[in-house]
């Protein structure tokens, strides 16, 4: 009884991952309810801190930095003293992830490379990939393009190595903005292309919102505004829709860069007014 109460717990877990995933909080937090439960009366700690991380996730997306942070740092505490190698990279990457996002790029480098040290450790490829992957994304902010270029290829080999195809369209689409940001538009739109042929084959709607924006950005420097003005509202309509608030206000200032070349000056003042109020509250200093 108590097996298959575990896999019924886990089971509630996996499902409220893929609603997390599709935007569908309500949804994922009423199945997270259940594994909570089952997994208390279990006292599975394991359990326990996957659902925990879950709520963290959930926290990180809704713009919750301040909420996300504290449950991802518990999260880490207690994975350490049970020592659940798996639940303290997930942690260490998060935190990381918003100490990225509010400025912090020693700081975040720092985590990605300790969670980098126990993924090796507990030989969990996909998460020395993604850990790769995002130390590529820190270097290219901080204009460190040769550095980034060599994280994220060494994310696209592994990812590659493994046919990873959820998380290798991401790895092309980053390096594809890297490339964009050495000033070699032809190669960027390569990459590009072959990152949304992938998204679109898993219907990843995060992925091809980020791909839409990347695009935007190649489009808009080779001066073609109508191309870069179609891919930064279609960014934004997936955005909202999967109430993705740092994707949201990353859209918005670009479609507002657009509209600021186009000359729309009322239209650039209103969605980057809007842009930078939401940003404010949601104390993403990036924005």
């Amino acid at each position: 009884m108590e097996k298959n109460a575990a896999e019924e717990a886990y089971a509630c877990y996996y499902i409220a991952s893929n609603y997390l995933s599709m935007g569908q909080y309500d949804t994922c937090i009423k199945m997270l309810d259940r594994s909570e439960i089952i997994f208390s009366k279990l006292n599975n700690i394991e359990g326990l801190l996957h659902v925990s991380n879950a709520r963290a996730n959930l926290k990180y997306l809704q713009g919750r930095f301040d909420d996300a942070l504290i449950l991802f740092e518990d999260n880490l505490n207690k994975s350490k003293k049970e020592n659940l190698l798996r639940i303290q990279v997930s942690a260490l990457s998060n935190i990381g992830r918003i100490n990225w996002l509010r400025g912090q790029k020693d700081t975040a480098l720092r985590y990605y490379s300790e969670a980098l040290q126990k993924s090796d450790s507990a030989r969990i490829p996909f998460m020395r990939g993604m850990l790769h992957l995002l130390a590529g994304i820190v270097y290219q902010d901080m204009g460190y393009y040769e550095l980034a270029a060599s994280k994220i290829l060494n994310s696209i080999e592994i990812f590659e190595k493994m046919n990873y195809l959820t998380k290798l369209p991401y790895a092309y689409n980053y390096m594809g903005s890297v490339c964009f940001e050495m000033q070699d538009d032809e190669k960027a739109i390569d990459y590009l292309k072959k990152a949304y042929a992938g998204l679109k084959r898993t219907g990843d709607f995060w992925g091809q919102a980020i791909a839409y924006r990347f695009m935007g950005r190649a489009f808009h420097r080779l001066k073609m505004q109508d191309s870069a003005e179609y891919y930064f509202r279609n960014s934004l309509k997936l955005a909202r829709k999967l109430n993705d608030r740092s994707g949201e206000l990353s859209s918005m200032r670009f479609l507002g860069e657009v509209f600021l070349d186009k000359g729309k000056i009322d239209s650039t003042l209103v969605l980057l007014n809007e842009s930078l109020d939401k940003s404010l509250v949601l104390k993403d200093s990036r924005e």
